[in-house]
């Protein structure tokens, strides 16, 4: 149960599974129907899961709990309601720092909180099912939602979609930001972090070989907390003829089954890790094999797995300890891989006259990143040619000098050649 203001959240457990949500109002000793029942539209309609419904019903509080404030009813909003609630949601976002100054990101932050403020109004109007509303909002068309009319059935906004409400280039068409991309001193300086900051052995060997899976194979978080030991056979590895192995992380983005890359120096280095460190602590600790689930990666204190939330939080340390900028944390290596990869790809296809065009790198470079859309690498594409345009009239200078040189450096020679024979 979780208070919130005025209102009180609940959900009814299932089968170990939240099956509904309740919203209370505590001031008026009553259940918020448009709430709890737009909670239960979004985990059985929808199929949402537990983590977004909850993040969305704590994101309609807010503008639920601001509507009370104001002494604004539902079937009072406007177009003027909804742009002064997006501007005072943008002051109290930048005041509290989570935007860490930026103000297009706290635009992103309140651009999506007003998605599913429109996406909750708009099911308001449905005509279909209580609690909706059976009136039209005082909403201009050329709002995000859009309204209902006979014959015409309501679609939820997608996120990031054009509006007169939500801010406008607020680089929501990327989601990846190429500002900071790990090199080799910060890795190394990671690296030096997590040997200065741990006393036992096995914490650092843990944090030094979950970075190095993250800059060498490129994996996501989620990816590298869910490896298996039994993934790792040492005696098939040390057969193995090829620098590579398969190796597919049982979580991936979007639920996928790929199979990466992996090389065998590193999945040996797994084994020899928990040969001499994961298994002598798990038996120190004497935790169940059942509790460590064969995950890789175990907390040195109780034995279970690590959490995505948790490596992040270690990754993120040793980031800002390396020099990185605060919110930086494990995707930067990710991002260095990529970076690597592209430079390998591009320097392959320049020496033998193959197409280095941004379509053409960031296809061949796709599928060992795990993404099936190669537009989602053409900021990083885009960047390295970026660099490589510069660099080319630059190495040219360089050259030419040199060759300047060469010249005089002949001249002169040639010079005291006639000198002598004269």
């Amino acid at each position: 149960m979780i208070s919130n203001g005025p209102a009180i959240v609940s959900t009814v457990v299932s089968n170990g599974a939240m099956s509904f949500v309740h919203v209370y109002d505590l001031e008026r000793g009553c259940l918020v129907r448009e709430l709890t029942d737009f909670g239960h539209h979004m985990r059985v309609d929808r199929n949402y899961s537990e983590l977004t419904v909850g993040k969305r019903i704590g994101q309609l509080l807010g503008f639920w709990r601001w509507l009370r404030s104001c002494g604004i009813s539902i079937d009072q909003l406007t177009d003027q309601v909804l742009r002064r609630f997006r501007d005072e949601d943008l002051t109290n976002t930048l005041a509290k720092g989570s935007a860490r100054g930026s103000v297009q990101t706290a635009k992103r932050t309140v651009n999506d909180r007003l998605t599913t403020v429109l996406d909750w109004i708009g099911w308001l109007q449905e005509p279909e099912d209580a609690p909706r509303l059976h009136v039209t909002l005082p909403l201009r068309s050329s709002s995000t939602m859009p309204l209902s009319s006979p014959g015409n059935r309501y679609r939820p906004p997608s996120r990031g979609s054009r509006s007169t409400i939500l801010f406008r280039s607020t680089g929501a068409s990327s989601k990846h930001k190429t500002s900071f991309v790990a090199d080799e001193g910060v890795v190394e300086a990671m690296h030096q972090h997590f040997a200065d900051g741990q006393s036992e052995p096995y914490v650092f060997h843990r944090n030094a070989l979950w970075a190095d899976i993250a800059e060498v194979v490129g994996f996501r978080r989620a990816s590298i907390c869910s490896l298996r030991i039994t993934q790792f056979d040492r005696a098939t590895l040390e057969l193995e003829r090829g620098p590579v192995v398969l190796i597919t992380p049982p979580s991936q983005k979007f639920g996928y089954q790929n199979d990466f890359q992996f090389p065998v120096w590193l999945a040996l280095r797994v084994c020899e890790f928990d040969d001499r460190y994961r298994a002598p602590m798990l038996e120190r600790r004497r935790v169940p094999k059942t509790k460590s689930q064969d995950r890789i990666f175990l907390s040195s204190r109780t034995g279970a797995p690590m959490t995505d939330r948790s490596m992040t939080r270690i990754m993120s340390q040793a980031m800002r300890s390396a020099g990185a900028p605060k919110g930086v944390a494990g995707h930067a290596l990710r991002a260095k891989f990529c970076n690597d990869l592209i430079r390998s790809e591009y320097d392959a296809r320049l020496e033998k006259g193959m197409d280095t065009s941004t379509l053409a790198i960031a296809s061949a470079v796709a599928w060992r990143m795990g993404h099936r859309n190669p537009d989602s690498l053409f900021a990083y594409v885009s960047k390295l040619q970026s660099k490589e345009a510069l660099l080319i009239p630059s190495e040219t200078a360089r050259r030419v000098a040199q060759l300047k040189q060469q010249v005089e450096e002949l001249k002169a020679e040639i010079q005291l050649l006639k000198a002598r024979s004269a």
